[in-house]
């Protein structure tokens, strides 16, 4: 590949039909010379059942979005600088718009689909281009339909907007503007429609606004109003519902509460209170609702609960008590309810289970062992249904399965084998976990490695790769579904 310019390599006939008959075979069929040769002729007769495609050949430099079934990425083909692209329903790479136009980059950021009172997905981003700074846009997926929202900071020097979280048909998100400084925004996206929602900290300090996160309608953030430090705070997007959720650890120090997720009614997250240290809280979105739901590793020590998922009406997440290190725990919303599930990693060095993904009733993630390295897990919730998938890796290397993703019915992720970092499959079994044969097309037959922003569309898994001189590559996986049962 040429750094910095952009190639178009299709997959030859005979790939499709290579790729078609390898995929078939590992999954569906699983024959011998007779089921291969007929795969074969599937392939001859029908070469777009199922193939590993390249797409393009350029570099990627940012995470993948999905708006009305299409990927957007922010991408440099070497010509036009940093800019969003896409793909098209026949496979080729676009340039949706060249913002920053010439040799120049917009660098979009923060990429958030927000769907309008039609259902129709509208892609708003942060881009850069030398009149208004880096402000905020919007696109429909047509360079005629990329526009800039509002120039919330007159001028060259820009807004900056960072954390864009979906509120209903609108977007929320951090900005500067001149006289309120660092503060919370929405916006419609129209230039009318894009308002600051409060001054939080009055003046021109920052609240420094984080963590936002919409749960069940409510958007939800740690902000310092210059009182009581970083605190608790919800937004319904006006400025009488913006409000101080509660004052955890009072003083101006704050209690920096952080992953905010929702599950069976309330938001959890995990907040600092000096006689209890990081701990697990929970709210209801009022200041008598929000209580601390455990005390996990008694007294001042933290518990540090982290990852945290909603699972069949529970709250899953890792946390260390103190004697088991950092487990894989529960919680119903009660102290008696908050529970290990299993002490994977026996003794005080703790599993670390993390990057958990449902699918079906079963959680998957990864978790370590002293004997197995950081390998591939899952939990039906029990501790006897808690239990190692596979150990890609053999030994105590590890695979550090990453990335995870439901596609075709079954968990995509990225892990290193013996053979390298791979794209995987697994079915929840030992027999069924194994590589995805892509390496006709996308392997290391083309110096690529480290799959990952995995992200399913319609009838294809979408990821990134790395090519042999660092730069990302965007490829797409298709395989037809399996009938449903």
């Amino acid at each position: 590949m040429s750094k910095g310019n952009l190639h178009f390599r299709h997959a030859s006939f005979l790939d499709r039909i290579q790729n078609t008959r390898h995929i078939f075979a590992s999954r569906t069929f699983k024959g011998g010379i007779m089921k291969s040769f007929i795969l074969t002729l599937l392939g001859l007769i029908f070469p777009l059942f199922g193939f590993a495609a390249v797409v393009p050949n350029f570099v990627i430099t940012g995470p993948v979005v999905s708006s009305n079934d299409k990927p957007y990425f922010p991408a440099n083909d070497g010509i036009h600088g940093i800019e969003l692209w896409s793909i098209d329903e026949s496979g080729n790479p676009f340039m949706v718009a060249d913002i920053n136009p010439g040799p120049g980059k917009s660098t979009p950021s923060f990429l958030k689909n927000v769907k309008d009172a039609n259902g129709k997905g509208v892609l708003f981003f942060s881009a850069y281009e030398p009149v208004h700074g880096n402000e905020l846009w919007t696109t429909d997926g047509t360079s005629e339909g990329t526009k800039l929202v509002a120039d919330i900071n007159p001028g060259i020097m820009g807004s900056n907007p960072e954390q864009l979280t979906r509120l209903g048909g609108q977007v929320m998100f951090m900005a500067w503007a001149p006289g309120p400084g660092y503060e919370l925004f929405k916006s419609d996206g129209t230039a009318e429609g894009t308002v600051l929602v409060k001054d939080i900290r009055p003046g021109p300090a920052s609240s420094k606004i984080k963590d936002m996160v919409n749960n069940n309608g409510t958007v939800y953030f740690s902000a310092d109003d210059g009182i009581h430090g970083a605190e608790l705070w919800k937004s319904n997007g006006t400025p009488e519902g913006t409000v101080l959720v509660k004052d955890i650890n009072p003083g101006s120090e704050g209690s920096s509460p952080s992953g905010m997720t929702y599950c069976n009614g309330k938001s959890y997250f995990t907040a600092f209170d000096p006689p209890t240290g990081y701990e697990l809280w929970s709210t209801d979105g009022t200041t008598d609702g929000t209580v601390m739901v455990k005390d996990i590793n008694p007294g001042p020590p933290n518990s540090f609960p982290w990852e945290f998922i909603s699972f069949n009406d529970l709250l899953y997440f890792q946390a260390n008590d103190g004697s088991s290190g950092t487990e894989l725990w529960r919680s119903d919303g009660t102290a008696d309810g908050t529970q290990l599930i299993k002490d994977i990693n026996p003794g005080t060095p703790g599993s670390y289970p993390s990057g958990f993904k449902k699918r079906k009733d079963i959680l998957y993630f990864c978790a370590t062992t002293e004997t197995t390295g950081e390998e591939l897990w899952k939990s039906d919730g029990t501790p006897e249904g808690t239990g190692l998938v596979c150990d890609i890796y053999p030994g105590v290397g590890g695979s550090s399965p990453m990335y995870f993703r439901t596609w075709n019915r079954e968990l995509y992720f990225s892990a290193t084998g013996p053979s390298g970092r791979d794209l995987w499959e697994s079915d929840g079994t030992k027999n069924g976990t194994t590589a995805v044969p892509v390496g006709l097309s996308v392997g290391k037959s083309q110096g690529c490695y480290n799959p990952q922003d995995l992200i399913p569309i319609n009838d294809a898994l979408y990821f990134t790769v790395t090519d042999a001189q660092g730069n990302k590559r965007l490829e797409r996986l298709e395989r037809p579904l399996p009938p449903h049962h």
